[in-house]
């Protein structure tokens, strides 16, 4: 999911910017909302499902375990690095265990020949699990992340059909089991949209300003229209071309099978298999001083995250870099604007011998309001292209009607029988009930902003969608974090010492 996130800020970042939010309207809705409902937010640091099947009892002195890594969209055999690292080897207050582990990697054509890629890297491994001592390939495991939960769940099916099943239990962590509402936004054109929108408004500030430092007031007013219009049709075009060209992931055929509502996803969960034990780690982005509901910060957060798996074992925990740059960019920009605007004002007194300078600073302090308020704008949107917030109908449009009694004066209303606007106002213009007359206006839809828990790239509700499995909550941690921080460790932890489910627990060596 990595390169997917990546795509969202090319152009947009067009410098070294990147922003926050704090508004809560979004001018791509025209409607406003009634109110904010938050979608309940699942903080329980462990819920198991007690309905699962019990598995067959480690053996009393002992074992082996194999575990599969599987990396998710974007990744490589390598993304899972430090945790297998620290599986094998140890960490600091992280037990090595008693293990033989695969970082392995599979296709991108389409889920269901994922999961056959990846069944037959598995399937790879058996010789070499078996030397190193495994002697019971059902107590073998997946560890996976984001699109790679979704794979080893297909490879799970395969098995209905394949006899050489080689795992008993898969883990995801950050998986959208529920589907990844980015990928309808992507096909909904959001994504692209968010590119064009950020790369006009901050370059239109940057370009515009380093011109006005360099020429005179007059060569900036004749040559600044010229130079934005260059900009506008750019940016468009980068935008359009940019999932195609620099982030191919982008539109993979795999992408395709796990947006929300894809068939190829709700038939995986509908395939249910009680003997496999199952494990949803789910992650929640904000800062300590934010709602988790709705963080103010959480792209930014998301994205300082990206070299999380690079860092040392279980460090992975700083989200703040590209937060801070955010918040000097918005200053920056406030700063401009006033400066240009008291500019404007102070020439714009002084007559047809200010006229060149006033205008010349009117258009600067206009283009820098503008960046300014796609900084603040930014989060909100993206929390719109990954499902974090969503509009949803709280009433359908309808011909609301008064029916009036002119004889005693009742009155009572209603839905009139129309389905457009026209058929409501013909309703009233060939009403013809002696006594009565009828009032009636079209009211649009109203909506309300729906607010969920996200990892920044998936919402928790669809983490936690997997049908069968227990649940483990990792507190401020975004989705590039899930595969290395101190919730990573601590997640792992549990996990190997049975806290989860009995069948994961894994010894020490």
């Amino acid at each position: 999911m990595k390169q997917l996130l990546f795509c969202t800020i090319y152009l947009l970042c067009l410098l070294k910017v990147s922003g926050q939010t704090t508004s809560e309207e979004c001018a791509e809705y025209p409607y406003q909302p009634h109110f904010i409902h938050p979608v309940p937010y699942v903080k329980d640091t462990l819920i198991t499902n007690p309905t699962e099947n019990t598995p067959p009892a480690p053996p009393e002195n002992g074992e082996t375990r194999g575990i599969f890594f599987v990396h998710g969209l974007g990744g490589n055999a390598n993304s899972w690095d430090r945790a297998n690292e620290a599986t094998v080897l140890g960490a600091q207050g992280f037990p090595a265990r008693k293990v033989i582990t695969a970082l392995t990697t599979y296709g991108s054509n389409s889920l269901s020949t994922a999961g056959l890629n990846l069944e037959e890297a598995i399937w790879a491994k058996k010789t070499p699990f078996e030397n190193a001592g495994v002697t019971d390939h059902l107590r073998n495991y997946i560890i996976s992340h984001s699109q790679g939960g979704l794979v080893s769940r297909m490879t799970d099916k395969h098995y209905d059909i394949i006899d050489r099943r080689m795992f008993g239990g898969i883990v995801t962590f950050g998986s959208p089991n529920g589907g990844a509402q980015i990928l309808n936004s992507r096909n909904e054109g959001e994504i692209e949209q968010l590119a064009a929108e950020g790369c006009k408004a901050l370059g239109s500030a940057e370009l515009l300003g380093a011109l006005g430092q360099n020429v005179s007031p007059f060569l900036f007013n004749i040559t600044s229209n010229g130079i934005l219009q260059a900009l506008n049709g750019a940016c468009d075009f980068g935008a359009a071309i940019l999932p195609f060209t620099l982030f191919s992931e982008l539109n993979t055929p795999i992408s395709n099978d796990y947006h929300v509502g894809a068939d190829e996803l709700n038939n995986l969960n509908g395939h249910g298999n009680p003997n496999v034990l199952k494990v949803a780690m789910h992650g929640v982005e904000y800062a300590e001083d934010e709602d988790p509901l709705n963080p103010k910060q959480l792209m930014w957060r998301t994205f300082s995250s990206r070299g999380a798996t690079s860092a040392p074992v279980f460090q992975g925990d700083d989200d703040d870099e590209l937060v801070n740059k955010a918040n000097e960019e918005v200053a920056r920009y406030m700063e401009r604007y006033v400066y240009h605007f008291q500019r404007y004002l102070y020439y714009s007194r002084m007559g047809i011998f200010g006229v060149a300078r006033a205008k010349k600073h009117l258009k600067l302090a206009r283009v820098y309001y503008e960046a300014h308020d796609f900084m603040l704008r930014v989060d909100d949107r993206w929390k719109l292209i990954v499902g974090a917030k969503q509009w949803v109908a709280n009433a359908p449009e309808a011909c609301m009607c008064e029916w009036i009694n002119n004889i005693d004066g009742w009155s009572h209303y209603g839905i009139g029988p129309a389905a457009t606007p026209a058929e409501c106002d013909a309703l009233v213009a060939n009403y013809n009930v002696p006594g009565e007359s009828i009032n009636c206006s079209w009211s649009p839809a109203s909506y309300v902003l729906e607010v969920k828990a996200s990892d920044g790239v998936v919402t928790q509700e669809s983490q936690m969608a997997f049908p069968g499995a227990a649940y483990r909550y990792m507190d401020q941690t975004n989705h590039f974090q899930m595969r290395n921080s101190s919730q990573t460790k601590e997640a792992l932890m549990a996990l190997y010492e049975g806290h989860i489910l009995e069948f994961f627990k894994t010894d020490e060596k």
